[in-house]
């Protein structure tokens, strides 16, 4: 899996989660939904196709696959749109624009609410979502959206997974896209305070690991003033999804600073804490219960929190994992019901 680590992995589990649901093997027809979608293709999907799935990215953003067509990611025009016929549902998707960028363009707020509008089910994948997205929608379509948890959320109830051992490992999770969106003024501070927490937890017999999901990443001036330090960080991107989850299910703890980083461990049973730089992490660890458990980088002092909350973790693993599991139940339940409407829409 090449590329940012989580991206490929969302869709994938959306169709593998749907699959597990219905009880049916479906053929899916994969489409970049940044490329322009075509009045063939909707005609195509309108004679032949059960239904039509968009999903599961943080497709709500203004800066990725920025269009005139629709003001985000799904890249068609308000007045195609109105033309797709065959069952259409928007599942986990995430209001994902980073602190301090401007706000959508004016198509947007006509062609989400002619999406919510026109979908069997539009679930984003936090509460957060969908009080932001709310903002844009006319009064009935505020009622139609829902909650959808990220399939990633519930890997250990379906995928099949292998057999490892948990290791005395903490991992970080480091990202340097849209600096300064991400951390202000804040990052050198962060990256002292992240150089004790390591020594810290070393001390205990703990492995520390700096990694990060995306290779582009370490090509930054960020990357080097850390390995500056004498951290050496790890990039995960290029290794099979197999050894992604083995990855996360054989530490004790992630900290991250990546939705995926978060969502994909906490899906396979390992605890999480959040180093926010982004609206989306903090929504994520909402849904999960704790919101002690998300630290924003801009504040002061990092370190104290980080400590109190990693050592409340470790000295209570066993209730914090069962939590997990059963909040993923949870989760699950909630889904079945969404996909459930769904597929009777495609019958």
């Amino acid at each position: 899996m090449t590329g940012n680590v989580g991206d490929p992995l969302l869709f994938y589990e959306l169709e593998n989660l749907f699959n597990t649901i219905s009880g049916k093997e479906y053929v899916w027809y994969h489409r970049r939904i940044l490329r322009r979608i075509s009045k063939f293709e909707i005609w195509c999907w309108n004679h032949f196709a059960k239904g039509l799935i968009v999903g599961g990215h943080g497709l709500l953003m203004v800066d990725t696959g920025r269009n005139e067509n629709s003001g985000w990611q799904l890249n068609v025009s308000l007045q195609e749109l109105k033309t797709i016929r065959c069952p259409l549902a928007i599942l986990a998707i995430g209001y994902n624009t980073f602190r301090g960028q401007e706000d959508f363009n004016p198509v947007f707020r006509p062609h989400i609410n002619e999406c919510v509008n026109k979908s069997v089910v539009f679930g984003l994948r936090n509460f957060g979502s969908i009080r932001a997205l709310s903002d844009y929608l006319d009064d009935e379509n505020k009622r139609k959206i829902c909650f959808q948890p990220c399939p990633t959320t519930m890997l250990s109830l379906y995928e099949k997974l292998p057999l490892v051992e948990r290791r005395k490992s903490i991992g970080i999770c480091l990202a340097f896209d849209r600096f300064e969106n991400r951390f202000g003024n804040s990052f050198y501070s962060v990256v002292n305070q992240l150089v004790k927490y390591k020594e810290s937890w070393n001390s205990k017999g703990y492995e520390i690991i700096f990694f990060v999901h995306n290779p582009t990443d370490l090509k930054t001036e960020y990357a080097k003033a850390i390995a500056q330090k004498g951290v050496e960080i790890l990039c995960i991107s290029g290794q099979t999804y197999e050894q992604i989850f083995e990855f996360y299910m054989t530490k004790t703890l992630i900290v991250g600073m990546r939705g995926h980083s978060l969502m994909i461990p906490w899906g396979l049973g390992t605890p999480v804490i959040s180093l926010t730089t982004q609206n989306k992490q903090k929504w994520f660890i909402e849904i999960t219960g704790h919101n002690e458990r998300s630290i924003e980088v801009e504040q002061e002092d990092i370190l104290k929190p980080l400590n109190q909350q990693t050592a409340h973790i470790i000295a209570n693993y066993n209730e914090v994992v069962d939590e997990i599991k059963e909040k993923q139940k949870e989760f699950y339940s909630i889904t079945r019901d969404n996909f459930s409407k769904v597929c009777k829409a495609m019958q």
